[in-house]
């Protein structure tokens, strides 16, 4: 049987439910500019009514409603926009990692300039036209030795300027894979939080915005698959590995030990991560550039280096230096221009003077054995060696060179326009993704009018039972006095 209290109770249910959804509108305004914030929405739900239908229940007009609960408190997401944004997030950290490197290599280049290699490429042949110009010219001698060992020297710094990003490169890896197993390391600490509180029958949607944009870091760093258990807590996977699995968190190590300077593996497995040429994330951009773009660079650079110097040999040698020029003399001196020494992956090449003409221009081979002191035929040659189809592979010195800065300012336009590609389609997919769960503060502050005016409501609820009440706690009995 219903009491006289039974208004009372379902008006104090409703200024509960009321009340609530007003708290649970607050906390959206409050988070309304928080990164990775889900909005959240208040459920209310009719309670059970007053009393379950049963044959020996009392006959009457039905069931009698006992008020208003909030269910649940959820959060507004789409599962699908999530993926995608995971997914173009580690696009996006592959081609941003990439294109901040390439644009430092490029740079190194300063190409067109004048204070660029190919300044210095001209600046030596030129050096070597002058000499066949003018052979006796112990000037143009000096000059062409300042330039070849100019060019030299300039060789050697590009290619350890290289040497220096791919070290930056290394430091830039060990970083990544600390960042990650700090994530990973977070996301497990979630997990035992999440499952906890869902024990307790409790939806902690703070939680799994948090642990979602973790998700989402970790998604920029290295290509991720997560699956949710029923328990509440998130499975993370990579390439066959399970980074997270409830409560635990495996570990990527780098050991700089190794031959090759750098390995990455996995701590449970040993087995490297699956983050091969063309993978996502900036971990996968950052290895390709250090195991497959810059080498390539710097083996196209030693190609050329290689090629001045053996061509250049080939053809000194064939001709005589200054004196035995004076004396009439018909025999090649022999004499090497250049000693190249090839590169390693933590020394840069070298292209120094040989010792015969080092500080001795007059040892330089100008002329042809039979020529006399005026010819400058030999270096004529040398001078020619600069557009000889064939001299590095099927190009010429000049054209390989040209090659290489065409192709260093094509990967990193490629990288930057990839990377603008991806951001862009990012920022869509994140704006799609706000229009469903984002705050928006007007319909907040709709809801929460909304609200205000349901507490209200419930409110004069219960001063108009409790006025009824009253009526019959101070008017019974008063009839007739």
């Amino acid at each position: 049987m219903r009491t006289s209290f039974f208004g009372l109770e379902t008006a104090l249910r409703a200024l509960e439910a009321q009340r609530g959804a007003v708290e649970v509108a607050a906390h959206n305004i409050a988070n309304a500019q928080t990164p990775g914030y889900s909005r959240q929405v208040a459920r209310l739900t009719p309670t059970a009514p007053y009393r379950a239908p049963d044959i020996t229940g009392p006959v009457g007009p039905g069931t009698w409603g006992t008020g208003v609960e909030i269910g649940e408190i959820t959060r507004i997401r789409d599962a699908f926009l999530d993926r995608q944004v995971v997914a173009q997030t580690s696009l996006a950290g592959r081609y941003e990692a990439m294109e901040k490197t390439l644009s430092e290599v490029e740079a190194t280049l300063n190409e067109p300039g004048d204070s660029g290699l190919a300044a210095t490429f001209d600046a030596y042949w030129q050096a070597w036209q002058d000499v066949a110009q003018n052979p006796e010219s112990l000037a143009a001698r000096q000059v062409l030795l300042a330039r070849a060992s100019a060019l030299g020297e300039d060789l050697a710094a590009l290619d350890g300027q290289w040497i220096s990003i791919r070290q930056d490169v290394d430091g830039q890896i060990a970083d990544e894979v600390s960042q990650f197993n700090r994530l990973a390391d977070q996301v497990a600490a979630l997990n035992r939080q999440i499952v906890e509180l869902r024990t307790a029958g409790q939806n902690p949607n703070d939680l799994l915005d948090q642990r979602d944009q973790l998700v989402e870091q970790m998604a920029s760093i290295v290509p991720i698959e997560t699956r949710a258990e029923d328990d509440g807590s998130l499975t993370v996977w990579q390439g066959g590995v399970a980074v997270v699995e409830g409560f635990q968190s495996d570990r990527l190590l780098v050991d700089t030990s190794v031959p090759g300077g750098l390995a990455i593996t996995w701590a449970s497995t040993g087995q490297p991560p699956d983050v091969g040429p063309g993978a996502a994330g900036s971990l996968g951009g950052l290895l390709d550039l250090r195991e497959r773009v810059i080498p390539g660079y710097r083996g196209q650079l030693a190609a050329v280096a290689q090629a001045i110097a053996v061509q250049t040999n080939a053809v000194h040698r064939l001709g005589i230096s200054l004196p035995t020029a004076e004396a009439g003399g018909t025999s090649a001196d022999g004499y090497d221009f250049f000693v190249y020494t090839a590169p390693t992956a933590t020394q840069p090449l070298r292209l120094e003077l040989s010792p015969d003409v080092a500080g001795q221009p007059e040892n330089v081979a100008a002329a042809l054995p039979g020529m006399g002191p005026g010819d400058g035929s030999n270096a004529l040659d040398i001078a020619a060696l600069l557009d000889t189809p064939g001299t590095v592979g099927a190009a010429s010195i000049e054209d390989a060179y040209r090659g290489l800065v065409g192709q260093v300012g094509a990967d990193s336009l490629e990288a930057s326009t990839r990377n603008g590609n991806t951001q862009a389609l990012l920022q869509s997919l994140e704006g799609q993704r706000q229009s469903v769960e984002g705050v928006s503060l007007d319909e907040e502050m709709a809801r929460l009018v909304q609200f205000q005016h349901g507490y209200n409501a419930a409110a004069r609820v219960f001063t108009a039972v409790d006025e009824m009440i009253d009526t019959v706690v101070r008017g019974l009995g008063l009839v007739g006095r």
